[in-house]
């Protein structure tokens, strides 16, 4: 048995050394870029974007079968980078992303479209990080699950620290950030601020769905169109999901429940959290939920803009009890205008924010607040449709033999202590 445990931890050593000494490959234009996978490395190399560039013509996604390594754009951008296949699946610069991660990429002036699971990063990610990422353009889906960075973010994958800007539009499953946030999923510190556009249900400023899953620190400030369950951030948050210290502020519009912040809430939770969504219409429409269905419906410390949502309740239809009523308050009331409330981080429930190391108070009691990293778009017009200036993204380059030897020194220790068990 001793000699099986000092075995391992030999193995565990030369495992976490090589994955430290994985090849990586530079990626210099568009061609290379195209190449990955095929002719430059696999789909489990790492790739490093060495500059900017423009892609012309119609690229084809890159691995099919799902790419397992770690892209670094380097904080590098692609610009135009355009994708046609209308009638196809898996759509993105990489068709699916499965253990991999995607870090410090923005690709700008994209043109999307696929049919299903559609996203300018990628159309598929599962057990996927994506992070410091920053895309803009147009994505477009025949079918279900359309996002403008990602199609379905699927168990356990993480987007941190991102935006969109994308305008996205399809059927249902759509969000401006993620058509689809499923199972043991985080977005945490990240923004859209596109249209987005569905024809049925389940349309989000952010995500389409929420299932089983977190959003923490996000916001959408776009416009949001669809049919039903169609929310300002989220169109349908259910299985047990959170939203916390989230907010959104784009007009939101369907044909039945419409929330200025989620469409439809069930066995889930809102929490710290807010909407200002001009003029929100629909039939069952909320200030802040537009349908909260059953007991396990729950919202706490969480507001909405009476008067700019032009929305007298809470929840457009509910069978959730109180929640809807003594844990969800109206500001701004039509006969006392307080334009400023939600600009002002004094006031609930922006009051227990962080505000030292997740969001700015730079623009307090002229905008609404925004994130540290990525920036937010400064507002220092008091009219929440006024559109949004977006900055570039603050710089993030990792040392990458730094990295290595973390990894090494790491991977020693492990085998030092398994070695001494023996």
């Amino acid at each position: 048995m001793m000699k099986k445990i000092s075995v391992l931890g030999i193995l565990t050593v030369l495992f976490c050394v090589s994955m430290a000494f994985a090849a990586t490959y530079n990626v210099n234009d568009c061609n290379d870029l195209q190449n990955i996978g095929t002719s430059l490395g696999t789909c489990s190399d790492n790739f490093v974007l060495t500059t900017s560039f423009a892609c012309s013509g119609s690229f084809t996604p890159l691995c099919s079968g799902g790419y397992s390594g770690t892209f670094d754009g380097n904080n590098n951008t692609i610009t135009g980078l355009t994708i046609n296949l209308p009638s196809t699946s898996f759509v993105g610069l990489f068709s699916k992303v499965i253990s991999g991660r995607i870090k410090n990429v923005r690709i700008v002036n994209a043109n999307v479209k696929g049919a299903g699971e559609v996203g300018v990063i990628t159309g598929y990610a599962s057990s996927a990080i994506i992070d410091n990422s920053y895309v803009s353009g147009t994505v477009s889906g025949t079918d279900t699950v359309v996002g403008g960075m990602v199609g379905r973010l699927y168990y356990p994958s993480s987007v941190l620290n991102s935006k969109s800007s994308c305008d996205v539009s399809g059927t249902e499953y759509i969000g401006g950030l993620t058509g689809i946030i499923q199972d043991f999923c985080l977005v945490n510190n990240s923004y859209s601020t596109g249209k987005v556009t569905g024809t049925g249900y389940r349309i989000g400023g952010l995500s389409g769905t929420l299932g089983g899953s977190i959003i923490d620190n996000s916001y959408a400030t776009g416009a949001v169109i669809g049919g039903y369950y169609v929310g300002g951030l989220v169109g349908d948050e259910t299985y047990y999901s959170k939203i916390i210290n989230s907010y959104s502020t784009g007009t939101t519009s369907g044909n039945q429940f419409i929330g200025g912040l989620v469409g439809h809430l069930s066995q889930s939770y809102v929490i710290n959290s807010y909407s200002t969504g001009n003029n929100l219409s629909g039939a069952n429409t909320g200030g802040l939920v537009g349908f909260a269905e059953g007991s396990e419906a729950v919202i706490s410390n969480s507001y909405w803009d009476i008067c700019r949502t032009s929305q007298p309740n809470c929840c457009g239809y509910g069978t959730a009890g109180s929640t809807c009523t003594n844990n969800c308050t109206g500001k701004n009331s039509l006969s006392n205008k307080n334009t400023a409330y939600f600009y002002d981080i004094d006031n609930a429930p922006m009051n227990v924010w962080n505000f030292i190391s997740v969001w700015n108070n730079s623009y307090n009691g002229t905008a609404y607040p925004i994130l540290l990293n990525p920036a937010g778009p400064k507002k220092t017009n008091p009219d929440p449709c006024k559109s949004d200036t977006i900055p570039e993204l603050k710089d993030n380059k990792n040392n990458n033999l730094v990295s290595i030897a973390l990894v090494v020194i790491i991977a020693l220790v492990i085998g030092v202590v398994l070695f001494k068990k023996k």
